[in-house]
């Protein structure tokens, strides 16, 4: 199964536990809270999420917002507040009385609806991880049957601060970057993946911006590999579509610039 399958059919479960960690009315949480409380020991010294994919999370708040189930309240400097919404009891029992669904069925385990959740959740993570390893396994066997591009991978780009395309491209990895910047979930479940992330977007453009040239393998593998990180990782999420755009700036402002592996470069 592919894991952007697995996350799509992961969403209600993901939502069944965000809406029970709000069933006390006046409860609210933060990104940060929900990921923590999902937290479970595995042995004195191992833990592990039940809540293990970023992107989902922020599909299932999504949904919830969409079904007046939750609001979502933002702030320019505080994390994200997630709160009950008004209508909540009523919305979401609207939703566990749809038959033959995920919130259905989770209704229909009665007083053992939080151990059913549980084991649903781990074994999505469990998918999750498996998906994951055969991807990485594939993207490092496609890697390495092109990594070697020869000496034109090592061409200088001539940089102008003039270039419109340039700029547009500058510009969509600075957004990148600030939303990276602002996202406290991903720095929790994914600590290494983001600080790698975040330092080869940062140094990249730096470099567009400050020096007079550089090579299309330093756009490979501080822009294009990084950019296609966050695309898997957050899909249709906020930082996945930000990353997207700036993948296809750099791709509008280099496919004049020549090279015939640029095609192998984007993939």
């Amino acid at each position: 199964m592919f894991l952007s399958e697995i996350q799509n059919r992961a969403l209600p479960y993901y939502a069944c536990y965000i809406c029970q960690k709000l069933v006390a009315p006046g409860t609210t949480l933060t990104l940060d809270d929900l990921y923590e409380s999902s937290q479970v020991q595995s042995s004195f010294t191992d833990y592990y999420y039940l809540l293990s994919d970023q992107s989902i999370i922020e599909t299932a708040l999504q949904f919830l917002e969409g079904e007046r189930i939750v609001r979502l309240i933002t702030d320019e400097f505080a994390p994200q507040l997630i709160i009950r919404h008004e209508d909540f009891d009523t919305n979401f029992d609207g939703l566990l009385g749809k038959r033959d669904t995920v919130f259905n069925r989770y209704k229909l385990a009665g007083e053992g609806r939080a151990s059913w959740l549980h084991k649903a959740l781990e074994n999505i993570g469990e998918q999750i991880k498996s998906a994951q390893t055969q991807t990485d396994q594939e993207d490092d066997d496609e890697a390495s049957s092109s990594d070697d591009f020869g000496e034109e991978s090592w061409a200088p780009i001539p940089l102008e601060r003039t270039d419109k395309l340039q700029q547009t491209a500058v510009e969509a990895l600075e957004r990148t970057l600030k939303e990276l910047r602002g996202d406290n979930g991903y720095a929790v479940a994914h600590p290494e993946e983001k600080a790698f992330v975040q330092d080869a977007i940062a140094s990249v453009t730096k470099r567009l911006k400050e020096d007079s040239q550089i090579s299309w393998i330093y756009i490979r593998e501080f822009a294009v590999k990084p950019l296609m990180i966050l695309i898997a990782r957050f899909g249709k999420a906020a930082l996945g579509v930000t990353a997207s755009v700036a993948r296809d700036s750099l791709f509008s402002w280099l496919k004049n610039k020549g090279g015939g592996f640029l095609d192998d470069l984007f993939k």
